[in-house]
C-alpha cells in the first residue's frame, strides 16, 4: 500500500489518501466509503471532485486502512472503479474530522399540492408542467 507512516504497530493512527477514478459519482460511492470506513472504526471523508473523481482521506490503524483500500478498489455494485491512486508524500492532517456522520432513514414528507406548485406555470395539463419538445420529430 503506498507510503503511509511506515509503522509496525497496528494501533498507531495512520493516514490513507486516495483518488478513485472511473464511474464513481452518482452511484453511491461516497456513501459506500462512509459506511465501510465507519464499520472499520476509521475517520475521514469522501468528496466529489469536479473532474468526476472521488477523493478519500481516512485515518486509523494500518490493518483497517489496508482493508478499506481493498474495498475501494471494488466499490459498490453500481460503480466502476478504473483506478485507485494512493497519494503519498502528503503531510498527515492533525485530524480528518471531528464530526460523525449520522445516517437516518429517508422518510417522505408531505409536499405542496400540485395546484400550488403549478400556479405560475405558463402551460400545464393533468397536474403536470407542459414544455415544448426539445427533440426533432417528437
Amino acid at each position: 500500500m503506498g507510503d503511509m507512516n511506515q509503522s509496525k504497530n497496528s494501533s498507531t493512527i495512520e493516514e490513507l489518501y486516495v483518488v478513485a477514478r472511473g464511474r464513481v459519482q452518482g452511484v453511491g460511492f461516497r456513501y459506500f466509503v462512509v459506511e465501510k470506513a465507519a464499520s472499520l472504526g476509521l475517520r475521514g471523508y469522501a468528496r466529489n471532485e469536479s473532474n468526476g473523481d472521488v477523493e478519500v482521506l481516512a485515518q486509523g490503524p494500518r490493518p483497517a486502512l489496508e482493508h478499506l483500500l481493498s474495498l475501494l478498489r471494488q466499490g459498490p455494485s453500481a460503480a466502476y472503479v478504473s483506478d485507485i491512486q494512493v497519494i503519498s508524500g502528503v503531510s498527515p492532517t492533525a485530524h480528518a474530522s471531528r464530526l460523525t456522520n449520522i445516517m437516518r432513514a429517508d422518510i417522505p414528507q408531505p409536499s405542496y399540492p400540485p395546484e400550488v406548485l403549478l400556479a405560475n406555470a405558463p402551460d400545464q395539463e393533468d397536474n403536470c408542467l407542459k414544455v415544448n419538445a426539445v427533440l426533432e420529430g417528437a
